[in-house]
């Protein structure tokens, strides 16, 4: 309806630069609401009753429709105010009127309160971690979800994003007061990746285990077996089961990675009747899934043919070492056949590599043999294989062995 002459002219006069000073002294009009508007911020508006309440009002466009709705009584935003300051009130009128058009503009409706955030507990971010990042990225995620719901079963049900700094602290020393520093350090590597993931999806407000360092005296790993240990482990395998013996024999004169030399498959041998030749296929090397299909080729060395064939002639099976899994029990087993009592199967590999570097051997020998990936820019450049190279070493290392062991007067066979 269009108003009259006089309808606008109050209209307009109701129209004015709000101010702290002129609104505590505006007058209560006697017999209706008056509606005062802000000239300084659109669709803000002062709502005065005959009684003398002042109620702040916006006015906001939604859906083409125009609404209006109170944002505080005046003095109320007055007491909240720094009454040493002119206007604080007013601009937080302003304030909210705009957020309020604004939010309006966009199809929002600002009267309705925000919805809290949906509680994603510790278990749930594991779950999606697993799902999104590790099984895409690596060939032993089972082992990184086992690290993070395991060692931090206590989190399960929490809201990841209530889990402190210090609760993580209060965890992992546990696990190093108990004597479990290893434990306690991968928890560490996990749960930092963990939180930065997290981080980047706002499940969590900061990456807080970024900064975590832990202080505890760790376990050298420099176990290598002498020449008489090496005669032990020896004799030991002669009592067992020629296919436990031939394993343990082939990890001692090959030093490859454990579960590899378990998992081997007659279809990874370039000969069944004359192998001279084990390709470790991809899943079995230390490689994340995304990178390069790479394999491990490991040259066998006559005393390692010779070993190997006994074995494929009483294995049938399609795995070579079909029932050997490098476990405890295998170990303890070997241990009460005369092994060391510390026999432990990286040890091989150590033994291998410091006898190597005391025979003069470099870095990039060593490396070679135990399939040392190469660092750095130039490794990106070479693609060389130095299969002849490696076959001289772990000749060289077998010939030892086999002097080693074979007993004085017996003639060394060969070929």
């Amino acid at each position: 309806m269009t108003k009259s002459k006089p309808e606008r002219e109050r209209a307009e006069k109701n129209v004015w630069t709000f101010t702290d000073l002129a609104l505590r002294k505006l007058k209560a009009p006697k017999d209706r609401q008056l509606l005062h508007w802000d000239k300084g911020q659109r669709g803000l508006a002062l709502l005065v009753s005959p009684g003398g309440t002042k109620c702040f009002r916006a006015s906001f466009k939604l859906h083409g429709q125009w609404l209006s709705t109170a944002i505080g009584r005046f003095v109320e935003m007055v007491a909240d105010a720094n009454p040493k300051k002119e206007n604080v009130q007013i601009g937080r009128a302003r304030e909210i009127t705009a957020d309020y058009r604004a939010k309006a503009a966009n199809g929002v409706d600002p009267r309705d309160k925000p919805k809290p955030a949906s509680v994603m507990t510790y278990a749930a971010v594991v779950d999606e971690f697993v799902e999104k990042y590790a099984k895409p990225n690596q060939r032993t995620w089972q082992q990184t979800q086992r690290v993070l719901l395991r060692n931090c079963k206590e989190w399960l049900d929490r809201d990841i994003a209530t889990i402190t700094k210090k609760d993580a602290l209060t965890l992992l020393y546990g696990f190093i007061a108990d004597g479990q520093g290893a434990k306690a350090g991968q928890t560490k590597a996990w749960l930092k990746k963990l939180w930065r993931w997290a981080w980047d999806f706002g499940y969590v407000s900061a990456p807080i285990m970024d900064p975590i360092r832990l202080n505890f005296a760790k376990g050298v790993r420099d176990r290598h077996f002498k020449d008489t240990e090496l005669k032990a482990i020896w004799g030991a395998c002669d009592k067992l089961e020629p296919v436990a013996a031939g394993y343990l024999k082939l990890l001692v004169l090959l030093a490859p990675r454990k579960t590899a030399l378990a998992q081997m498959k007659r279809s990874d041998l370039d000969s069944i009747d004359d192998p001279t030749l084990w390709t470790t296929p991809f899943e079995y090397t230390k490689s994340r899934k995304t990178s390069k299909q790479r394999t491990y080729k490991t040259p066998l060395p006559p005393y390692a043919q010779r070993i190997l064939k006994g074995v494929l002639k009483v294995s049938k099976d399609e795995r070579v070492f079909p029932g050997i899994y490098a476990d405890s029990r295998f170990k303890a087993a070997l241990v009460k056949a005369g092994a060391p009592k510390d026999f432990n199967y990286h040890a091989c590999r150590h033994t291998i590599a410091t006898w190597l570097e005391n025979q003069g051997h470099s870095l990039w020998e060593r490396s070679l043999v135990l399939n040392h990936a190469d660092s750095g820019v130039t490794a990106g450049y070479s693609h060389g294989d130095p299969r002849d190279k490696k076959l001289e070493l772990l000749t060289k290392w077998s010939d030892h062995v086999e002097r080693l062991v074979t007993p004085k007067g017996v003639t060394r066979l060969r070929g």
